[in-house]
């Protein structure tokens, strides 16, 4: 099995075991203190990072994704000029997606292809391989004014990227087979104002047959697009595509403005950027929507990406610092900046069918895997049923599996360090955690995750290098909030999960000393 499935599997247990998050709302300021009152999410930062934050309802405070909507929480979403298109505007009609891959071909490097206003039927991915620094965008007033609507399972990436300097822009992107909008290899892409989203299958002109019949199994609803959830045949969302807004191996990125919803995987994800040479970053991804996706926004094995002002929340797991053993030129996240960010209400179920993000426990806010140099600040973390803040090692996954992690062709470093992760706002977390599982034995003695003793606000793993004194986990001098290390140092390479788990038991600490530092 591929190392990542598995590593992540083991991780995805073990910090159900734990259950992870707060009913209290210390650690904003470092300080503690109690929410405001009730009210719906206010426009621009929301007080994250400037006061107290508005105590957020999920059944009633939330927007609804269906339609583009960052400009209802956000206000400073800029205009779509249509004063700088390059003749003449691309217009709907049949053969679309030829029609406009041909024009893309011939066209100049700086040209600004313009989509007038309706809707697209895309029969094929749309490439751009062949000239660099292109826009493409719509000019109507919304991504929603413009729409390209691609084909569903089968049918592949719906924008594909291959050069630098491209934008893409005032889109929306619905229903393909695959990836959503991919740049892949290139420096200086933007995502600006691009929707990606997927219909319920039963909610479309064709609709499955079978669709709102009773069943106790998938295999009863008959269509391999159908799934059975509540004992009725619905549309099986892990069909969507995997990825809404994908850059990937990129440098120096921008995602802003953009909303990205349904995904099978992760709604935004930026991942293996910024290592070109010292002139480049990663890139920068703020004033995003991720929503109801089964990973909101992730951030994997990158250097120096700011992730600010963003809004994830429905999805299984909201903010996402990963670090997997990808290669010798990627390593892991390094100079990553998570702050402002609005981690809200992700109870969404995980309807991955493939991949590591299938085994994400319902009700995770925000989680870092590994890394060697994250900055996690000033994010609004409430309503995760599960957890608020885990930071857990590589290391940590594979110990509680009793497994060793398999050896490397390079050197890679499995330990979480220097992870300073500082005036955040927790509130409402951890109440109602995943219970189902094979660590749920750790999480009966451990007695957390309910209304009555909710998981703390941060959760340490608390696996640190055999050479290593000072991992840096640092959560800020201040910080008086609930905490918990797993571990201690302990428990490794016991070789099963009940040993484990009563190590666990015998170990672990919500004492903060070493932990109460300014990196």
């Amino acid at each position: 099995m591929n190392f990542k499935v598995v590593i992540s599997a083991l991780f995805a247990c073990a910090i159900l075991v734990v259950g992870c998050s707060s009913d209290d709302s210390s650690g904003t300021a470092g300080s503690g203190g109690s929410a405001g009152g009730g009210g719906t999410i206010p426009p621009g930062a929301g007080g994250i990072g400037g006061g107290t934050p508005v105590a957020i309802n999920c059944d009633t405070d939330l927007p609804d994704p269906s339609t583009y909507v960052v400009d209802e929480v956000f206000d400073n979403v800029p205009a779509t000029s249509s004063e700088d298109c390059t003749d003449p505007i691309f217009m709907p009609g049949a053969d679309a997606a030829n029609r406009l891959n041909t024009r893309l071909e011939n066209a100049d490097v700086g040209d600004v292809v313009c989509l007038a206003e309706g809707l697209y039927e895309m029969d094929e991915t749309i490439n751009i391989s062949l000239v660099e620094g292109l826009t493409v965008k719509g000019i109507g007033a919304s991504p929603d004014d413009t729409e390209l609507l691609f084909g569903g399972p089968g049918t592949g990436i719906g924008i594909f990227v291959q050069k630098d300097d491209v934008a893409i822009e005032n889109l929306h992107v619905r229903n393909t087979g695959a990836n959503g909008i991919e740049q892949d290899g290139t420096n200086g892409s933007v995502f600006r104002k691009v929707h990606v989203s997927w219909d319920d299958f039963c909610d479309t002109a064709t609709p499955p047959a079978n669709c709102g019949n009773a069943c106790t199994e998938d295999a009863e609803c008959g269509d391999p697009l159908l799934a059975c959830e509540n004992d009725a045949c619905v549309g099986d969302q892990g069909k969507n595509g995997a990825y809404g807004i994908y850059p990937t191996n990129c440098e120096n990125t921008t995602v802003e403005f953009s909303q990205s919803t349904g995904a099978s995987d992760a709604g935004i994800y930026v991942g293996k950027c910024g290592w070109l040479d010292d002139s480049t970053t990663g890139g920068v991804v703020r004033y995003n929507i991720a929503a109801n996706n089964v990973a909101g926004l992730e951030v994997e094995n990158c250097l120096d990406v700011v992730a600010h002002d963003n809004l994830v929340f429905g999805n299984t797991g909201g903010l996402m610092p990963l670090q997997q053993p990808i290669s010798e030129e990627r390593p892991a996240n390094t100079g990553v900046l998570m702050e402002n960010n609005k981690v809200y209400c992700n109870n969404g179920k995980n309807f991955a069918e493939t991949g590591v993000v299938q085994i994400i426990p319902v009700g995770t806010g925000l989680l870092n895997l590994g890394g060697q140099g994250v900055e996690i600040r000033n994010n609004d973390v409430q309503g995760n049923d599960t957890l608020g803040l885990a930071i857990v090692s590589s290391a940590f996954t594979c110990d509680a599996a009793g497994a060793d992690c398999p050896p490397y062709s390079y050197e890679y470093n499995p330990y979480a360090e220097d992870i300073y992760a500082h005036d955040n706002y927790f509130l409402n977390n951890g109440t109602n955690a995943q219970l189902t599982g094979e660590f749920g034995i750790i999480f009966d003695l451990l007695d957390y995750g309910t209304p009555e003793n909710p998981t703390p606000n941060v959760l340490w793993g608390g696996s640190v290098a055999p050479d290593v004194t000072d991992p840096g986990i640092c959560l800020g001098a201040d910080y008086d909030g609930t905490y918990i290390d797993l571990t201690n140092g302990q428990c490794t390479e016991l070789g099963n999960i009940p040993l484990y788990g009563a190590c666990i038991f015998e170990n672990n600490t919500t004492s903060t000393e070493g932990r109460l530092c300014d990196l």
